[in-house]
């Protein structure tokens, strides 16, 4: 009797073994591959029991200890370990790249026919080709562009390591990535205008619940301006227009600095800021708790940007009850006005600025925060999770 249990227990924990490998085999293998650990965490939207997750970072280990920390492969840029990342996305079914950079456009061209690629849109990998639309003049006169002899050093590098260029490998990509991950559909037809082979775009589910904000909490008379250092932020007409308001003392302004290259421009910037008596520069990168809890009682959110960017910001912004003005020219601008949310303009932000009415009123707070909610239920995970199963099944 003894002999018949044992040898049902074996076979029970067979077949518990066999389920598990088929469950397994039937799930979708999916790689991520980083660049940047700011970004990992938003590989959480594939969160899915059907699908098998592997994270890959390029680049050195640091003490990240973020979402995926234990979960992260690390690989250098060399020419061996990009190969070593290749054969690994070729066992898989779906890679993702998070941010098309040479590495990334690299690999892609590198990979079997029947791995499907989707490519998580940062904004970078194409805006930096429209550098004449999305800056302002007054950024484009104190912007050297020409390239540093180190940054000549890298490309010369590259090209005698890996036998090709950046920007053949790029263009080449675009061709091979069969989806582009994207935020708002808008934006993907605006840039389709300027890049006539952009992959078909799937869009991005939206979560936006990381932790408790405070809308309702009592808004000062403090404006955050900018989002780091990159030019795209053309601070310097921002600057212009608190400049010519500078007699209104009771406003301070925070200017967000902390990370970012430093050039030529980055020292008109701060030039031009410490001519500012009530504007402070925040140097210092925040914990993303800290990062949050600066917004509860900030007023306004000031970002000059003429392309997408900030999204993090912009959206921790709204749901903290803050009043956001962006650029016109922006289609994140007009995306989010006809997604029906309260958002102003960098023109009403000089009228605001001289009345000193830079803070939203209870009922907009209200309706903005309404709206997060319907967005998440319109762009939602399931839909987003369906849609990728579906087009690997096609």
């Amino acid at each position: 009797m003894k002999l018949k249990q044992n040898w049902m227990q074996i076979k029970t924990k067979d077949k518990f073994m066999e389920d598990s490998n088929t469950f397994l085999s039937n799930k979708l293998k999916i790689v991520h591959i980083h660049s940047n650990h700011a970004f990992v965490s938003s590989s959480s939207c594939f969160e899915n029991e059907k699908f098998q997750n592997e994270f890959i970072y390029l680049g050195k280990e640091i003490n990240y200890n973020g979402l995926y920390a234990s979960s992260l492969s690390y690989y250098s840029y060399s020419p061996s370990d990009l190969n070593k990342v290749i054969q690994i996305c070729n066992k898989s079914d779906i890679v993702v790249l998070y941010n098309l950079d040479f590495a990334k456009s690299y690999i892609s061209n590198r990979l079997d026919k029947e791995v499907m690629i989707f490519w998580r849109f940062f904004g970078e990998e194409l805006y930096s080709r429209l550098t004449k639309i999305v800056l302002s003049n007054s950024t484009l006169e104190n912007l050297k562009l020409k390239t540093s002899p180190k940054e000549q050093f890298i490309k010369l590098a590259d090209i005698l390591r890996f036998k090709t260029t950046k920007s053949h490998e790029f263009e080449k990509s675009l061709d091979r990535i069969n989806y582009f991950l994207g935020l708002a559909i808008d934006e993907y037809y605006y840039l389709d205008n300027y890049f006539d082979n952009l992959p078909e775009f799937i869009q991005l589910p939206y979560l936006l619940n990381q932790g408790e904000l405070q809308p309702f909490t009592s808004k000062k008379n403090r404006v955050i301006v900018g989002n780091n250092r990159s030019p795209y932020n053309n601070h310097l007409d921002i600057i212009n227009i608190i400049s010519r308001h500078s007699t209104i003392s009771d406003i301070e302004f925070i200017l967000l600095f902390n990370y970012g290259q430093e050039n030529d421009y980055t020292e008109k910037v701060l030039q031009e800021s410490k001519n500012i008596g009530n504007l402070k520069i925040l140097y210092d990168y925040l914990p993303f708790s800290d990062f949050q809890k600066m917004y509860e009682d900030v007023g306004a959110l000031v970002i000059n940007s003429y392309r997408q960017m900030a999204m993090a910001n912009i959206f921790t912004a709204i749901r903290s009850g803050v009043k956001v003005y962006l650029n016109s020219k922006n289609e994140i601008y007009h995306w989010l006005v006809k997604e029906e949310f309260f958002v102003f303009s960098i023109e009403e932000f000089e009228i605001d600025l001289s009345k000193s009415e830079l803070t939203l009123t209870k009922n907009q707070v209200t309706h903005n925060i309404k709206q997060i909610e319907t967005l998440k239920q319109k762009y939602n995970v399931v839909n987003f999770h369906e849609t990728i199963s579906q087009l690997k099944q096609m």
